[in-house]
């Protein structure tokens, strides 16, 4: 690493007057934790990965007795993105620990559910949203919920990538 000069951080300096499209939608704490522990294995940083097990402790202790992960369970059928993203970050926070020789899919979160259990619910998720309105009724904004715009992750990735049913399938022939 090199010392910046002015010349340098310019740019930086002026990264405000850019609109700039900020994704903290979802669970940032489960995003940050994958990123923590990374972090941590490269610098060898044993308080990053301390922190890290934290974050990723505390956003699994929000997975509820079924193995619905509330928070975002909670936003319903507008969450299928959502749950997709939750897949991909257990998925993350699961190789981070593999590599430390831990097993995070048969760790038990506070309220009995394993991870591997929670992921579960969430492949039931994306064949079926609707089944977790009970919790989705509770969350603010969800009220809608089981009236559509989707009901499967089907539904969703046609309509997320502007496809048709019809024109998937002729391509999959």
């Amino acid at each position: 690493l090199y010392p910046l000069s002015l010349h340098d951080a310019l740019p930086i300096l002026n990264f405000w007057r850019s609109k700039h499209k900020v994704n903290n939608c979802g669970s940032v704490r489960l995003r940050f934790a994958a990123a923590e522990l990374a972090l941590a294995i490269v610098m060898q940083d044993q308080e990053l990965w301390a922190k890290g097990l934290w974050d990723l402790d505390y956003t699994l202790s929000m997975i509820e007795e079924e193995g619905f992960f509330v928070p975002l369970s909670a936003k319903g059928c507008k969450a299928l993105g959502y749950t997709w993203d939750t897949s991909k970050l257990f998925s993350l926070n699961v190789e981070m620990l593999k590599l430390a020789d831990f097993n995070l899919l048969d760790y038990k979160t506070r309220h009995g559910k394993t991870l591997g259990e929670a992921y579960e619910m969430l492949f039931k998720q994306y064949e079926d949203i609707t089944i977790s309105n009970h919790i989705a009724k509770k969350g603010i904004g969800a009220n809608s919920c089981g009236t559509k715009p989707y009901k499967t992750h089907e539904e969703f990735v046609l309509r997320e990538y502007d496809l048709d049913r019809k024109s998937v399938v002729r391509e999959r022939v």
